[in-house]
């Protein structure tokens, strides 16, 4: 009885975890508020549209049974890819400041 649970339990999670990965990149797609942040990174906007229609079809594949596995691998790469999409930007002079602060409070051995 348990044995059969597990698929099934299995392939809810999937569902909901591609129906919540299609939302949010349809959000992404479409949302002014998402356009709006991206042109903030300094891209142009045919980039936002091209990882948000490759979002939308990696979920779709993910949520097909045959594609699974492929789509499992194009969003992981995808995901990779967005993390690496804006750098945090670096604030020279809070750097030094705690570069400095850090050599005050080192002790010597």
């Amino acid at each position: 009885m348990t044995q059969d649970r597990f698929p099934a339990a299995l392939r809810i999670l999937q569902w909901a975890l591609g129906l919540v990965i299609l939302e949010e990149s349809l959000r992404f797609a479409f949302s002014p508020g998402a356009a709006q942040a991206f042109a903030k990174t300094g891209m142009p906007n045919f980039i936002h549209l091209a990882l948000a229609w490759a979002e939308i079809a990696a979920a779709i594949l993910f949520l097909v049974p045959r594609a699974t596995v492929v789509g499992a691998r194009f969003l992981r790469r995808r995901r990779g890819q967005s993390s690496q999409r804006s750098p945090r930007p670096r604030n020279n002079e809070h750097d030094r400041r705690s570069r400095s602060d850090n050599s005050r409070t080192a002790r010597p051995s």
